[in-house]
């Protein structure tokens, strides 16, 4: 792929000149700001040609951008800024969002001060509302219709290269970055994730028939913008085979795309609905629709908050994890989770202790349990360290009416067979064992207690 990027400096007083290395010279200038302009020649397609080493190709980006560096030019500073304000401003300035107006605790202290109040259980309702106007500000800013999707890190990277490729995650993270976009009244900022799942649908279907046999498309957990379906080659497949990414990304989807009924045009629903189902064939997934709605339904089967207008709505930093080593708990993924009567349970999953991946931190695993009596506010998490089996991440958690039972899960190096349920008899927690094991080891899958069944979705499995 090719790229061009422009860049001119244009000086109020002074001069501006440009060495045979390219390099901008501006000298004696009273004021100085610089036009950038940048291209691919890149070209979504719905329809691309296996055979054709330029199917993903289109515009020559030494044009585009010639032409677009030519008009920007020809505008002031203040023009510039003006059609910008009214491009932005018309996104931005749809949504207003209030928490307890009347307390205005933080507002004038930097954001890093506030952050640290925030993080004592201080009340700062203002900074929650700027964080969520925030997150609209990144969508708008990364992903406009024509364009590509938010990636992993958005648009915005200091390298041409960067962690995981910068690419699409399709287990969760393509779908977390516009998880915002309809119910903050942002559905056009949706459109370039619409446009690159149709995009997906093509390469997709050799996919499903090459590795599953199938029909219909599906993609993996990685996909990028050239077609790329297939699952990655490593010696661990255990986190990156994932045959029902394709469904779950309209699936995940459709969900937003229903919240368009708040906000937008009606008839553009069915519009969506069309482009991304209509060439999968929805009858061959009844079944795996049936288990994914079925969880939808246990988890929120009236689908409603309602709130009381003399309650507030605040976040409980009591619920937090304890501190580890005099910082903030990094959080944990992957764990077992659930509540027991009155105590919330979290128990095994996995974090990067020490410091980001992408800074050269340490993915370490845990066995660790921690619970918390839900009705008393000011206790604090018990911890009962190696309370697990093993240390395992990315299991199922199925509650119980007594307990909470725990399926199969994974490690670095394996996955796991063994069921087990813990449960809490007299203020005692115990690991009940007594369940048979799975026929095959399994991970990042999904389950449901249906009746005096249990359902297990698997993507993977290894024996």
């Amino acid at each position: 792929m090719h790229y061009v990027v422009r860049a001119k400096a244009v000086a109020e007083g002074g001069k501006v000149w440009t060495d045979r290395q390219g390099n901008i010279h501006v000298e004696g200038a009273d004021e100085v700001y610089f036009l950038i302009t940048a291209d691919t020649d890149y070209q979504i397609n719905f329809d691309p040609d296996f055979k054709d080493p330029k199917t993903y190709v289109g515009v020559d980006p030494l044009r585009t951008t010639r032409e677009w560096m030519k008009q920007a030019a020809s505008l002031s500073y203040a023009e510039l800024l003006g059609e910008h304000y009214t491009d932005y401003a018309a996104l931005f300035g749809r949504t207003q969002l209030e928490l307890n107006p009347d307390q205005k605790g933080g507002m004038t202290l930097p954001t890093p001060r506030r952050l640290e109040r925030y993080r004592t259980g201080a009340p700062d309702y203002s900074l929650e509302s700027l964080y969520y106007q925030f997150g609209r500000y990144l969508l708008i800013a990364s992903s406009r219709p024509g364009n590509l999707p938010a990636n992993l890190q958005g648009m915005w990277h200091n390298n041409v290269d960067g962690p995981w490729r910068v690419d699409y995650h399709n287990n969760i993270n393509v779908q977390m970055n516009y998880w915002p976009a309809c119910p903050t009244n942002l559905s056009e900022c949706e459109q370039p994730l619409i446009d690159f799942i149709r995009m997906q649908v093509k390469p997709g279907k050799e996919t499903a028939r090459a590795y599953f046999g199938a029909r219909g498309w599906t993609t993996s957990i990685s996909s990028n913008i050239f077609g790329f379906t297939t699952p990655l080659r490593d010696k661990d497949m255990s986190w990156n085979f994932s045959p029902v990414a394709g469904k779950l990304l309209g699936i995940g989807n459709d969900m937003l795309v229903y919240f368009f009924f708040s906000f937008a045009n009606l008839n553009f629903y069915p519009f969506i609905y069309y482009q991304i189902y209509h060439s999968s064939d929805m009858k061959h997934l009844n079944a795996f629709l049936s288990i994914f709605l079925g969880l939808i339904l246990l988890i929120q089967p009236e689908s409603v908050f309602s709130q009381s207008p003399a309650e507030t709505i605040r976040w409980d930093s009591s619920l937090c994890l304890p501190d580890t080593g005099g910082k903030p708990h990094p959080g944990l993924a992957g764990a077992f989770s659930g509540c027991i009567g009155d105590f919330l349970f979290i128990a095994g999953g996995a974090n990067f202790p020490d410091a980001t991946p992408w800074n050269g931190g340490t993915k370490t695993w845990w066995n660790t349990l921690y619970y918390k009596d839900l009705n008393d506010a000011s206790s604090a998490w018990k911890e009962i360290k190696d309370a697990l089996p093993s240390a395992r991440v990315y299991g199922v958690s199925i509650p119980l009416t007594d307990g909470i039972l725990c399926i199969g899960g994974c490690d670095a190096k394996q996955c796991y067979s063994e069921v087990f349920a813990l449960r809490m008899q007299n203020g005692k927690v115990e690991i009940d064992k007594n369940w048979p094991e799975l026929p095959v080891p399994l991970a990042n899958m999904t389950g449901a207690k249906l009746g005096n069944k249990i359902f297990l979705v698997k993507p993977w499995c290894k024996s």
